[in-house]
């Protein structure tokens, strides 16, 4: 039930519990009806001269109107309990938060290949997930990416598109060990880092 008033109005209902309470009130129209009939019977009107074209007797306005209080009380029943269920109209705020500039060092030389860790994964199994977890709950930020042996890579350019610096963390992997650039040069990759962050 909350859910339909969500799709047909944009209300959130914070307590949609007392909607349930709805069901009373065909019950209590009933109740009042019936408690309000007349103890003494009539004869029927059918022997009594009508000018009407079906015969019936014509109702007076107050007669029309005598079933208004029910339906004021019915109404009011209705209004109070959808108060009592306390909606909220949902609001969509521009997203005007800033983010800053960051770009992510990973080392991918053979020694990253060492499960020291945990004695499960590697080093750079381990480095990826966390930088992953790091680059989901950046929302607002331009990340980019260098990964380094001996020398830097630069894998990414400051970017917000996060699912996309994901897939490129996870296909990393470390160079071929004892190979041309199987070193840890720190020093350039930072360097790097550092010029992408001054553009």
């Amino acid at each position: 039930m909350s859910e339909l008033l969500t799709g047909l109005t944009g209300h959130v209902l914070q307590s949609p519990g007392f909607l349930w309470l709805w069901l009373l009130i065909p019950i209590a129209a009933w109740w009042r009806l019936r408690r309000s009939r007349p103890s003494l019977l009539f004869g029927s009107g059918r022997f009594l001269a009508s000018d009407s074209p079906s015969g019936r007797q014509p109702r007076s306005l107050r007669q029309r109107l005598l079933v208004l209080p029910t339906l004021l009380r019915a109404a009011g029943l209705f209004f109070g309990l959808l108060a009592l269920a306390r909606p909220v109209s949902l609001v969509r705020e521009p997203d005007t938060a800033e983010g800053i500039e960051i770009v992510l060092c990973l080392d991918v030389s053979s020694s990253m290949t060492a499960t020291d860790l945990d004695g499960r994964r590697s080093r750079l199994a381990l480095a990826k997930a966390a930088a992953i977890s790091f680059v989901r709950g950046r929302e607002h930020d331009r990340i980019g990416l260098v990964t380094f042996a001996r020398f830097p890579d630069l894998r990414s350019p400051l970017t917000r598109d996060r699912e996309a610096l994901i897939e490129l963390l996870a296909d990393v992997n470390t160079v071929e060990a004892d190979g041309p650039e199987d070193a840890t040069g720190i020093g350039t990759a930072v360097t790097r880092a550092a010029q992408l962050l001054g553009r």
